[in-house]
């Protein structure tokens, strides 16, 4: 999930794939505009065929919380 997850990152923000790790704020450890994040959450949505609520995704710190939360989907 980890590796899935870090291809959409890298679409939408200029990082290196090693350098998104579980452990990394979703929102202060990756730079990408609002714009960007919310690009982001629609193509997770559309990949795993999920929707996300504005709650959970205002509770999404790190990107071990993203993958969490797409998992219990």
């Amino acid at each position: 999930m980890l590796e899935r997850l870090r291809e959409f990152i890298c679409d939408f923000a200029s990082v290196e794939p090693a350098s998104i790790t579980e452990d990394v704020n979703i929102r202060e450890g990756i730079p990408m505009d609002s714009m960007s994040f919310l690009n982001l959450i629609i193509a997770i949505e559309d990949e795993f065929n999920i929707v996300l609520t504005q709650d959970e995704i205002r509770n999404v710190v790190t990107v071990g919380d993203f993958i969490r939360l797409i998992e219990s989907k």
